[in-house]
């Protein structure tokens, strides 16, 4: 299987490199270890708010087949013998 980078599955990484790149353009220098750290954790907020928001989405969406699920059996009701 072919190795797949994190930073290619999530969207919002690039995009927070690239502000941290426009911002810095004026001064030409490697960041420092603390800019380079708080890019981490703004990036892995990003990452997490992403997946909290999948999360969501897939739970409304199975409550909402449970509940049309839930519904059909009632309208059909129970036969009994």
């Amino acid at each position: 299987m072919q190795d797949v980078s994190i930073h290619r599955l999530f969207y919002c990484v690039p995009a927070l490199i690239l502000a941290y790149v426009k911002t810095d353009m004026k001064t030409p220098s490697t960041p420092t270890p603390e800019q380079l750290y708080a890019l981490e954790l703004a990036a892995r907020r990003a990452r997490n708010a992403e997946i909290a928001g999948l999360l969501d989405a897939g739970l409304r969406a199975l409550k909402a087949a449970i509940s049309r699920a839930a519904s059909a059996f009632r309208m059909k009701g129970v036969r009994h013998a």
